[in-house]
């Protein structure tokens, strides 16, 4: 009869034995998804088993989620494989199924790898479910063994005998005494290929950053070809110029040396001439109206003067002139204004008589008579006006006090005139301008 000692054994032995079993099953046996429990089923369609069998392996980029629980003729002669995938893994539908191999001697097992966006466009999105299949169109088969070897007999063919016993000859002369060398350098490989593995998240988003540089290098790539042609042929220039540019720079600096002796000269009459420049171009901006009527009327005025000369007489030195003159009511002749119109003097009368200054063509700027009357003369400032007033131009002012500062202060007297803020008065007092040709031919005669 056993003891209570030895039955409490036996119960701890068997407890033991039971959770051992339980543990064995479910993680590595894998009891429940051997039975389907925790798993989808997915189907595959292949053109061809590739080699593939049963309690074969299906991975997602490498990693284990499922198996394959059995191969199937379907209709059409293809093949299908039925897989059954870890409810905690989300297959992309868009996936493409892969028949690969775990090692040299075979263990074909499916890998699934979600499809490049930018490669396909077209492709789907969502994840797989029970019972879906995929398409034969989104499947990779291996290279059969059969290809394999032909190849590799095709590769070894086309290999020359003579040449590859050089080559092993060379390489043997070549690797002669470099052992602890190629040591280290396989040391630092192993070195370098670790530090990659630790680095590859980033070596992976800089390869994918680098496609939007190649793509827009790709779009480049007439205007770089361009540019560097053009580069190609101004160095070819620079080339061909070479005596000239030498003889360039060999007498840039005695140029440079008569420039700045130049620019030293004229640093005492150079701000005078600005200056100078400066007070003309002031003037010319206040009359550029009548420059600009003179640039307008002098072409036509020289053309019709030019064609008053018969032209066989244009080359004396003497020409005769043909003086026509046309008269005719074609516009009307404007009297309307003119203070005198009706009125005439008397002949015997030689007294010398002030011009009138009010008289012109003081009908409408529309009016057809007299069209470059007075009224339509152009004032220095702006518009028109027949006198000095209706251009807003004031005269026989007195001379305001001189004041230290401002704009308004007087800048400048001379004689009977001063200048205040840029415009010229008339001093009261001082003597008129003379009103008639006469006064004026006297003024200049007179001491």
């Amino acid at each position: 009869m056993l003891s209570k000692l030895t039955k409490v054994k036996l119960m701890v032995f068997v407890a033991i034995t039971a959770v051992a079993l339980l543990v064995t099953a479910l993680f590595y046996i894998h009891l429940p998804q051997q039975v389907g429990i925790g798993r989808y089923s997915v189907d595959v369609e292949l053109a061809n088993a590739g080699g593939l069998y049963p309690q074969a392996m299906v991975t997602y980029r490498g990693v284990e989620v499922g198996k394959v629980t059995g191969i199937d003729l379907a209709t059409g002669g293809s093949v299908v494989a039925h897989l059954q995938v870890d409810n905690g893994v989300k297959l992309p539908r868009d996936s493409t199924a892969q028949v690969r191999s775990a090692s040299v001697i075979g263990e074909q097992y499916i890998n699934f790898l979600p499809a490049d966006k930018r490669s396909d466009p077209g492709a789907g999105s969502g994840f797989l479910e029970d019972g879906d299949t995929v398409p034969v169109s989104r499947t990779v088969l291996p290279t059969s063994t059969n290809t394999l070897l032909s190849s590799v007999d095709g590769l070894l063919q086309s290999v020359p005998t003579k040449d590859l016993r050089s080559v092993v000859h060379e390489l043997g002369t070549a690797f002669d005494g470099v052992g602890p060398d190629l040591g280290r350098f396989i040391d630092a490989s192993s070195t370098f290929q670790k530090a990659a593995n630790a680095n590859l998240p980033a070596t992976l988003k800089l390869i994918d950053d680098t496609h939007p540089v190649l793509r827009t290098q790709e779009s480049l790539d007439p205007t770089i070809r361009s540019f560097a042609r053009s580069l190609d042929s101004f160095s070819g220039q620079l080339g061909a110029s070479d005596a000239d540019l030498r003889g360039v720079l060999d007498s840039g600096v005695p140029f440079m040396d008569s420039v700045a002796t130049f620019s030293d000269g004229l640093t005492g009459t150079l701000p005078g001439v600005l200056d100078d420049l400066a007070d003309t171009g002031e003037v010319l901006r206040v009359y550029r109206p009548q420059l600009e009527h003179i640039a307008i009327v002098l072409p036509p005025t020289l053309t019709m003067m030019l064609s008053a000369i018969p032209i066989d007489r244009r080359d004396d030195l003497s020409p005769a002139a043909t003086m026509w003159f046309k008269l005719g009511v074609d516009p009307v002749p404007c009297t309307t204004g003119f203070e005198y119109a009706d009125k005439m003097r008397n002949p015997a009368d030689g007294r010398p008589a002030p011009a009138p200054s009010t008289s012109y063509c003081k009908v409408p700027a529309n009016d057809s008579r007299a069209p470059r009357g007075a009224r339509n003369d152009p004032c220095p400032n702006g518009g028109t006006g027949a006198t000095a007033a209706q251009c807003g131009l004031v005269f026989n002012r007195p001379a305001p006090a001189p004041r230290a500062t401002g704009a308004a202060s007087v800048t400048r007297t001379d004689g009977d005139l001063f200048e205040t803020a840029g415009t010229v008065f008339l001093l009261e007092g001082a003597a008129p301008a003379p009103s008639t040709w006469q006064q004026l031919l006297k003024g200049l005669v007179s001491p």
